[in-house]
């Protein structure tokens, strides 16, 4: 068993998000700390057949990261009534 000192702003919040959740707060920090000590997902996991076109498009990760910000710009505008 460990103990990890925190300060008791952190144990409010924690106590608070358990609370929420319907769990001891003991229980609660657990399953963080259990969670935070996987490895993570590789990402090629996450993103299945879309990371796979991306590869596979040829597009730079610059690219990419240009069209999804702009198509989120494109979005808000289309929300807005301006497009």
């Amino acid at each position: 068993m460990i103990s990890v000192p925190i300060t008791g702003e952190v144990e409010a919040r924690l106590r608070a998000r358990a609370a929420s959740m319907g769990q001891d707060v003991v229980e609660y920090a657990a399953k963080l700390l259990e969670r935070m000590s996987q490895p993570p997902v590789p990402l090629h996991e996450i993103s299945g057949p879309l990371g796979e076109e991306f590869r596979q498009s040829g597009m730079t990760e610059d690219q990419l990261a240009d069209l999804l910000e702009d198509s989120k710009h494109r979005m808000r505008r289309v929300r807005r009534g301006l497009e």
